[in-house]
């Protein structure tokens, strides 16, 4: 008796278990076509009654039929397409109207699903295409409206969607001037007005590190002074007087190249000297003072990890010759006034620098002066030392 009374107990229960089990799944599927649509039509001043007749779009059998003194009928029936036509009666109950079969449609509302993959978006500013938002939606419907909204500022913007248009296999995408650096939520909402807020995003541009050019200035001013050996190529009073005397002259260089071309420097170099020569025949002595002073274009091409370099001048300035004659048999002297002339000049000459801040130089300077009716060509030999900034 004990065993049967247990089986009984046991079968009872099973049955209990089923039963609950189909009305919960029956709940469920109810629960899906759970909800309320509203059908609404003009209304005829002549009518007293309607009656709606409902039924599937691929189905001639009516599936509903309503009767109502309003211009609106409330049903529920599940998603899909349908057809209904309207019926309007008279107070006689004649048909007054029969209107022809109208298609609607019933969706199910469903609540958009967005999924941030990436919250921090870097813009480059040279990129002037679209941004693209690195979000993942789910569940969004044809004609919903998607928003870009600032969370500091709450300014709204309209972005649009690439791709297909009910799966998340698509892209938003907003235009690049529209928006500034900031923090941004996607707002998405479906046309029955349900909607759904994405976690924040931080759009920011980035950011380009400026290269900051460091200058020095001066830039390899070099200040010399130095010995120039002066020699007269060419001048009247080396036919007359062969017999002449030349004496090492002081001189001072200021070579300044701004231009930095790695093994090339380009900039300008100032020179200034003072030459005297002496004239003997017999009874005359002739002493000629040659002051100079020239601005040149200089070219340094750099060698040896910039330790040495080769260096080419050129150009113009001018010159300030006088004489002073003395014949010693009459003590007589004859001292002409300070003239000036307009000079050119080359250059060739080689640089050393054995420490940051000392330079050498060795060259030559060729000058030529416009001195009228008489030629007059100089070869200057030099050596210098000096401060190099």
């Amino acid at each position: 008796m004990e065993i049967k009374t247990n089986l009984k107990i046991t079968f009872k229960t099973l049955l209990i278990f089923f039963v609950s089990v189909f009305f919960a799944f029956e709940n469920i599927s109810a629960s899906e076509f759970d909800f309320e649509q509203t059908l609404k039509w003009k209304k005829d001043d002549n009518a007293f009654e309607y009656v709606v007749e409902i039924k599937k779009d691929d189905f001639d059998e009516v599936i509903k039929e309503i009767s109502t003194s309003d211009n609106y009928i409330t049903f529920s029936l599940p998603s899909g397409n349908y057809l209904y036509r309207i019926i309007a009666f008279d107070f006689l109950g004649r048909k007054s109207t029969l209107t022809e079969w109208k298609s609607f449609s019933i969706t199910k509302a469903v609540k958009p699903d967005i999924k941030v993959v990436e919250n921090n978006v870097t813009v480059n500013k040279k990129n002037k295409d679209g941004i693209i938002l690195p979000v993942q939606v789910e569940n969004i419907e044809k004609d919903s409206q998607i928003e870009l909204v600032n969370t500091e500022t709450d300014e709204k913007i309209i972005i649009k969607k690439s791709g297909n248009e009910n799966t998340e296999n698509f892209s938003l995408q907003v235009k690049r001037n529209e928006v500034k650096p900031g923090k941004y939520k996607v707002v998405i909402t479906n046309p029955s007005g349900l909607s759904d807020v994405s976690d924040e995003i931080i759009i920011e541009e980035e950011k380009i590190e400026k290269i900051k050019k460091t200058i020095s200035w001066p830039i390899d001013l070099n200040i010399l002074a130095g010995a120039d050996f002066p020699m007269l190529l060419e001048n009247q009073l080396n036919d007359i007087y062969p017999d002449k005397n030349f004496k090492i002259a002081p001189s001072v260089k200021i070579n300044y190249l701004p231009f930095d071309l790695g093994m090339l420097n380009f900039g300008f170099d100032l020179s200034a000297s003072a030459c005297s020569f002496d004239f003997k025949e017999d009874v005359v002595n002739i002493h000629m003072m040659m002051y100079l002073g020239t601005f040149n274009l200089m070219a340094r091409v750099n060698l040896f990890n910039n330790k040495f370099g080769i260096c080419v001048k050129g150009g113009a300035g001018a010159a300030l010759l006088s004489k002073d004659v003395k014949i010693s048999e009459t003590s007589m002297s004859d001292k002409d006034k300070l003239y000036g002339y307009v000079c050119v000049q080359g250059n060739i000459s080689f640089q050393f620098i054995p420490l940051k801040h000392l330079i050498l130089e060795a060259g030559a300077d060729y000058t030529y002066v416009f001195v009228p009716d008489m030629k007059t060509q100089l070869l200057s030999p030099y050596v210098c030392i000096g401060l190099r900034l």
